[in-house]
């Protein structure tokens, strides 16, 4: 899924730009997924186009659901956490630490809890104002299904995100003193620079705002296209669909067709 920025607004900055994947892992002790009580952790994974200045992210959602805005509501936008699970240069190292987190928690289980992709997409990270965007657009499933309606992963999805200042350790972001400098003792920050999200432990806040609002500010999300991490990431779990296919799992069948798996 390709990205155009044409017309950018002058007082916008893109900071990153790159590919998204929706992320699931059911409970250890669910054999077939039929709902959000069955999902243990909802994960999205942002695999940024320059791979020589940033890393692969691997996001662990603080909810089973992702944060959108509720039509009607008198404070319809939703607040959400996440915290940075896994980083590698390697998108592939990342997803299996996944699996291998799943298989460990489960080793006697058959099927085992496997991580499912339930969707792929195109993102960026702009800085607009006092702001930070982070917006995507879904590629696949072509028709969001159960899945993404459940789990609110949205054809297109905008947060505002920031950065809380860290905690106590021993799960504290290993910032260098240029980063931990800009908290000056505040409890979060904008996300200025996205050098932050190259740190296990990182936890950022999201704060959902129209979808719109990123198209009006001259930055375009299109179709058909993939960075090369993501087709890496792909491979490996088309690799993994073999393996779960014999334990009767399909993998992949919640980013085909939108169907629990």
């Amino acid at each position: 899924m390709a990205m155009q920025t044409a017309e950018v607004r002058p007082q916008v900055q893109v900071l990153e730009r790159g590919s998204i994947l929706f992320l699931y892992r059911p409970r250890a002790d669910v054999t077939a997924v039929r709902g959000p009580e069955d999902v243990e952790q909802l994960y999205f994974m942002l695999i940024p186009d320059d791979r020589e200045e940033h890393k692969s992210r691997v996001f662990r959602l603080v909810g089973r659901t992702m944060p959108v805005l509720v039509p009607g509501k008198a404070a319809p936008e939703e607040r959400a956490s996440a915290v940075v699970e896994e980083t590698d240069p390697d998108p592939r190292v990342a997803i299996d630490r996944l699996q291998e987190e799943a298989l460990a928690r489960a080793p006697t289980r058959h099927p085992r809890p496997w991580v499912r992709a339930a969707g792929e997409g195109r993102y960026v990270l702009l800085w607009h104002g006092a702001d930070t965007h982070l917006a995507y657009a879904l590629d696949r499933p072509e028709q969001p299904g159960e899945v993404q309606e459940t789990l609110r992963i949205g054809r297109r999805g905008n947060w505002l995100i920031s950065v809380k200042a860290p905690e106590a350790p021993p799960e504290r972001p290993l910032y260098p003193g240029r980063l931990k400098a800009r908290f000056a003792g505040q409890d979060q920050v904008p996300l200025e620079t996205t050098d932050y999200l190259d740190y296990r432990h990182t936890q950022v806040l999201l704060l959902t705002v129209d979808s719109d609002a990123v198209r009006e500010l001259g930055v375009r999300l299109e179709s058909d296209a993939q960075n090369q991490g993501e087709r890496q990431a792909l491979q490996l779990l088309r690799k993994e669909e073999r393996q779960a296919a014999g334990e009767g799992v399909a993998l992949l069948e919640p980013l085909r067709e939108g169907h629990w798996a």
